[in-house]
């Protein structure tokens, strides 16, 4: 699936599963398994529901401005893998002006699978770097070691 064909679907899925009814901070969650499976992509409905459920709109487009220059100067690299996610999504749209739900999806392919996430990492500052990486020993880490 390209990337117009993606960004059309996700779109299209968020603009028909916001309503007044419907919590809309929870959409990308809530359209998750429909997107995955149209789509035939290269991600779990785990870590859309961890992006949708921890982060805010406002440190989604703190990463959404690394992951628009990781999709840019990566372009042909990632279509090569053959994902079938709208990592371009944030690249025609500025992170400030995307709803959280296209958030979520515009940076969901940084954590979709490990040599994505290393690049990413690359591409961040070096304080960026640090904080990172001590999130990640964090979420190893068990008590009574």
């Amino acid at each position: 699936m390209d990337q117009e064909a993606c960004v059309k679907l996700i779109n299209g899925l968020i603009k028909g599963g916001t309503s007044a009814q419907k919590n809309r901070n929870n959409i990308a969650t809530d359209i998750a398994k429909t997107y995955i499976k149209s789509a035939d992509a290269v991600i779990s409905v785990d870590i859309i529901s961890e992006l949708d459920a921890n982060y805010n709109k406002e440190g989604l487009q703190i990463i959404g401005k690394y992951a628009r220059r990781l999709a840019r100067n990566n372009a042909d690299w990632l279509e090569s893998l053959s994902l079938n996610l709208p990592y371009s999504l944030l690249v025609n749209t500025e992170p400030s002006a995307a709803s959280k739900a296209q958030l979520v999806w515009g940076v969901a392919f940084v954590f979709s699978q490990t040599a994505i996430y290393k690049r990413f990492h690359v591409e961040l500052g070096q304080e960026q770097q640090r904080v990172a990486e001590q999130l990640a020993w964090f979420g190893q880490a068990q008590v009574g070691v």
